[in-house]
């Protein structure tokens, strides 16, 4: 199971939004689809984050995982 912090936009295969605001966590997780398993195939998924104004935003990779040709 897909699961995130963030909210799915419509209209897309996995393409997410994180919104901070005063309500929200000031931290949380995402993953890839169908993780810890590999990436379906010929998939792209987009990943927004946006900030309140004058706030940062700190993403930390705790493991990333690439295959042979993923860097072209």
């Amino acid at each position: 199971m897909f699961q995130t912090d963030g909210q799915k936009l419509p209209g897309t295969m996995c393409d997410h939004q994180f919104i901070s605001s005063n309500y929200s966590l000031t931290h949380g997780r995402f993953y890839s689809p169908r993780y810890p398993s590999s990436y379906p195939k010929n998939i792209k998924c987009a990943y927004r984050f946006r900030g309140r104004l004058k706030e940062r935003i700190r993403i930390v990779f705790e493991e990333v995982t690439l295959q042979k040709g993923d860097l072209r």
